[in-house]
C-alpha cells in the first residue's frame, strides 16, 4: 500500500512508481491511497505555501512536500508507465523480442467524506484517491 507520493514532487513520480512495479510480479497489485485534489489540507494552505504552481506542488510548515491528485492525470501517469530490463518481469513473445510490463488501473474512486469535530463545531471536507494498479505483461 502506497500512502507517500504525494510527498514526492510529481517530476519523480514516474521513477517512484517504476521501481514499485519492479517488486511486483506480474499480476501483483499495489494499493493506491493519497489526497485528492481539493481537499481540506489544500485549501488550508495559502499562495505562500505554492512552490511549483505548474505542478501544484506545497510546501507544509514542516518543509515536507505535497501534491493533490486528480483522478485523470493519475490513471495516464499509472497506464503510461512501462518498463524497460530484466528485474521488471518483461516476458518474450513468439518473436524473441522482449515485451514491456505495464501497469493497469484496475479500480479507482474519489473518496469524499464530511469530518466533524462536535466539540469545535468544525466541519472539514476530505478528498482521497483510493486505487488499485495491477502490474501487467506486454501483450
Amino acid at each position: 500500500m502506497i500512502f507517500v507520493l504525494c510527498a514526492v514532487h510529481p517530476t519523480k513520480h514516474v521513477m517512484v512508481l517504476q521501481n514499485m512495479m519492479k517488486l511486483l510480479t506480474p499480476g501483483g497489485r499495489l494499493l493506491f491511497r493519497d489526497y485528492g485534489k481539493y481537499d481540506l489540507a489544500q485549501l488550508r494552505m495559502k499562495g505562500k505555501h505554492l512552490v511549483d504552481p505548474d505542478a501544484e506542488v506545497y510546501m507544509r510548515g514542516d518543509g515536507t512536500l505535497v501534491h493533490f491528485f486528480e483522478m485523470d492525470t493519475l490513471k495516464m501517469l499509472v497506464e503510461g508507465i512501462s518498463f524497460d530490463g530484466e528485474d521488471t518481469g518483461d516476458s518474450e513473445d513468439k518473436s524473441g523480442k522482449s515485451q514491456p510490463s505495464r501497469m493497469r488501473v484496475t479500480s479507482l474512486k474519489e473518496d469524499k467524506k464530511v469530518v466533524t469535530n462536535r466539540i469545535r463545531q468544525l466541519v472539514m471536507y476530505r478528498v482521497w484517491l483510493q486505487g488499485i494498479f495491477t502490474k501487467l505483461v506486454g501483450e
